[in-house]
């Protein structure tokens, strides 16, 4: 299972994160959590992923959790590291 960004103007920089591949299993579940185990978001498999946000205010660059849970009550943890880009004029 491969985990991913979307969208991101500025290069390598991604706007949303989500699973790769998830709108093949719509009835999945994915949960974000911060590195306390707070939850942070229930994201929906085939929306475009999670922002970085909550309740609309950015969240800190740092480490996340995540849970995906299967149909069949199979479940992927994982982490991955929110970084956010600031684009420079020069």
């Amino acid at each position: 299972m491969q985990t991913g960004g979307s969208g991101g103007g500025g290069g390598s920089s991604n706007e949303r994160w989500n699973i790769i591949g998830a709108e093949n299993f719509p009835e999945s579940q994915l949960f974000i959590f911060d590195r306390y185990g707070k939850l942070l978001s229930q994201i929906d498999p085939t929306s475009l992923g999670w922002d970085g946000t909550l309740e609309r205010r950015p969240l800190p660059e740092t480490d996340y959790c995540f849970k995906y849970i299967f149909k069949d009550g199979k479940v992927f943890p994982g982490h991955f590291s929110l970084k956010r880009v600031t684009n420079h004029l020069l």
